[in-house]
């Protein structure tokens, strides 16, 4: 996205502009030359935490760092000014590579106040920005206690494939549900969030190489 804002700026300011001077011409073909790399630094600003091999099976795993969304929520933990704050959800983008599969994650980890029950199946859906709804197949999890919060923190451990990957690397996730057995859980997700999540999706693709997709 930044590299096609990039070539857009280009062509307008050279609409604009057909009539330069000599010498306001070279400085303008100049900085342009430059905007590729600008754009490229801006993607580059990345942070993976993982990026490891098994000897034993050839098993890569890339994994870049969390980002909390939804509303800040009280937990069952109590300090002395009262519960502590944490995120309502955590999502975590995840590659895993074999020699003969690519596949992408995304990690969903919910701490919740009650016992949840979920199967396997599609019952964790995300809205874009663009008012899709991508239902994802997840795996089943009983939770863990997680001692920080004294809540049950759940992992959704969720397959993408390909092309919702690629959807995630140019719109927004807006909304995320959950469908447990009894119950369901929606977080909302704000603006700043959402860039976020979708800048990891880049830097995730950029480091095992297929992100951006060259033509």
């Amino acid at each position: 996205m930044a590299t096609q804002l990039c070539h857009c700026t280009y062509y307008i300011c050279a609409l604009k502009n057909q009539h330069m001077y000599p010498m306001r011409h070279i400085f303008f073909l100049l900085f342009m030359g430059l905007m590729p790399l600008i754009c490229l630094a801006q993607e580059e600003n990345c942070l993976i935490k993982i990026d490891e091999r098994d000897p034993f099976d050839s098993l890569r795993t890339v994994a870049t760092e969390g980002v909390g969304v939804g509303f800040l929520i009280p937990s069952l933990f109590e300090e002395e000014d009262g519960p502590k704050l944490i995120d309502e959800a955590t999502l975590l983008p995840l590659y895993s590579e074999t020699d003969s599969m690519r596949i992408v994650f995304l990690t969903f980890l919910v701490p919740e106040y009650h016992y949840e029950v979920i199967g396997r199946g599609v019952n964790v859906k995300i809205l874009t920005d663009s008012s899709e709804v991508i239902g994802l197949y997840n795996v089943p999890d009983e939770g863990v206690f997680d001692d920080s919060s004294n809540m049950r923190v759940y992992q959704h451990t969720c397959l993408v494939p390909m092309d919702v990957y690629y959807k995630l690397t140019y719109n927004k996730i807006a909304a995320i549900r959950i469908n447990y057995r009894d119950s369901e859980h929606t977080i909302m997700m704000n603006e700043q969030q959402g860039e976020r999540l979708r800048h990891l999706m880049r830097c995730l693709g950029q480091s095992v190489g297929f992100w951006p997709l060259k033509p």
